[in-house]
């Protein structure tokens, strides 16, 4: 089911990822401290180690243990907190939580199957791409980010595709990349053609920011709304999929653009020459419009 997080502008309740400092306790910030001392409470990877940071800073909450071997039994716990509508907070002994640490399996979980409406903002993770791997809500074991995308839509497909080999059978992978206002609609498009439906994806837009909003769901849902008049389209994109393959992807567009233009040849129109083409290749037709025009 589609989700449209609005950080900073729903009554929802919210889990923070608060990152703690790896080394240096001083480099705790004044908004993870404030957060952890105002949650309903505080999830800890250890909380033998975490009372050291939270006695420092004079944070009296209640902890729980969330590690590694208790994780997706403590799922109904948080649940009684979302019910509350209270807030709560998880942390790792050091770092980034979600990182190798417990938190992302049990969200994916709420989000994505129990369908369950609760914000997830990540505090103080540094990079957009930090954030936008932890406010996506997917559980992760390894990551490929690709920077910005190349620009011709051919080459955009050939990166992904370069990797379907190397990890088609490995499973928690994501990938991630950042995205302009101006082509982030074309991308998304674009993804149909490499990816099945029901490959999740997260779109995060003005992060940290008043505006900040977090698009989840499956590729399907994502795209049909990237495409509706409720999308706002300003601001920087960071873009997280977990992809699943299409089976039958043509490793070489070309391919495909040859199967077109041999039925325009033959006398059919543009659109009716795309039309069969798209339906006998498992390809999505407007997005495949685009990429053969775009082609010639």
């Amino acid at each position: 089911m589609l989700q449209v997080q609005k950080s900073f502008n729903n009554k929802n309740s919210t889990i923070y990822f608060v990152t703690t400092p790896i080394g240096n306790l001083n480099e705790f910030n004044f908004r993870a401290i404030n957060i952890l001392k105002e949650v309903g409470a505080i999830f800890c990877e250890d909380t033998r180690t975490s009372k050291k940071l939270l006695d420092k800073f004079d944070i009296h909450n209640k902890t729980f243990a969330f590690h590694k071997f208790n994780e997706l039994q403590m799922l109904n716990t948080l649940k009684q907190y979302i019910e509350k509508n209270q807030s709560i907070a998880i942390i790792s002994d050091a770092g980034v939580p979600g990182f190798s640490d417990p938190g992302l399996k049990t969200i994916e979980q709420l989000l994505y199957k129990d369908n369950i409406e609760v914000n997830i903002v990540t505090v103080g993770a540094g990079s957009a791409l930090n954030y936008a791997l932890i406010s996506a809500g997917i559980y992760f074991h390894n990551f490929i980010f690709l920077g910005f995308l190349e620009r011709k839509k051919t080459k955009i497909q050939e990166e992904f595709l370069k990797y379907k080999n190397a990890i088609n059978n490995q499973e928690d992978i994501l990938f991630t990349f950042y995205e302009s206002v101006h082509r982030i609609k074309d991308t998304i498009d674009l993804l149909k053609t490499v990816f099945t439906e029901d490959s999740l994806v997260a779109i995060c837009r003005e992060i940290t920011k008043l505006n900040e909003e977090i698009i989840r769901g499956n590729l399907t849902e994502v795209s049909e709304f990237v495409g509706s008049k409720n999308f706002v389209d300003k601001g920087e994109f960071v873009v997280v999929v977990k992809p699943k393959w299409i089976t039958k992807t043509i490793e070489d567009m070309n391919e495909i653009f040859a199967l077109i233009d041999e039925l325009v040849k033959k006398g059919f129109k543009l659109n009716e020459s795309v039309k069969e083409v798209a339906s006998n290749n498992n390809l999505d037709k407007k997005t495949l419009y685009k990429m053969y025009i775009n082609s010639k």
